[in-house]
């Protein structure tokens, strides 16, 4: 969208009316529906494969704070990349990606290897559970990734109800990596 402004003989006859901006320029246009909202995530309603990219990107962030690394995720630029590789030039808003979609429904939906850099790795999932078991309980664990702070490294969330039940000795080593 783009705000027009008319005038005639230097007199404001209409300010501010909000005027599709695709067809005025569509090349631009196209960038900055990439770039905001598909990268960014901003268009509304977000398209089945954008939810799903979203929640790929979320799950890829998790790991990152598992393995304690920051450089497994490929930066934002990739995302436009793999994008702007894909989607035809003359689909510049979310009338026209949905329209296009309707003829290639799949073809923007990110695979981890879309979204990881090149060498890295598949790391167990035994090796950084979602839960531990201790006794009769299955404990949730979080990881954090934020070195100098408070929450730096794994919590496991014990219920106040069952917190005599926990003994101190397996929460020395939480998780196996």
């Amino acid at each position: 969208m783009a705000l027009e402004k008319v005038t005639l003989f230097g007199l404001t006859i209409v300010a501010g009316r909000r005027i599709h901006y695709g067809p005025i320029d569509p090349a631009m246009s196209r960038h900055l529906m990439i770039e905001q909202g598909l990268v960014e995530g901003h268009i509304e309603p977000k398209p089945a494969f954008l939810v799903r990219n979203e929640e790929l990107v979320q799950e890829l962030e998790r790991l990152q704070a598992k393995l304690r690394r920051r450089d497994l995720l490929l930066p934002d630029f990739a995302r436009y990349e793999f994008y702007d590789r894909r989607v035809p030039a003359d689909v510049y808003d979310g009338a026209t990606l949905t329209h296009w979609l309707k003829t290639s429904p799949h073809v923007l939906t990110m695979a981890k290897s879309d979204l990881l850099r090149d060498g890295i790795g598949e790391p167990r999932e035994d090796h950084f559970p979602d839960t531990l078991s201790i006794q009769h309980l299955e404990l949730p664990l979080d990881y954090q990734y934020e070195p100098g702070s408070q929450q730096d490294g794994v919590t496991l969330s014990v219920p106040i109800e069952a917190l005599n039940q926990v003994a101190p000795e397996p929460l020395g080593w939480l998780v196996p990596a």
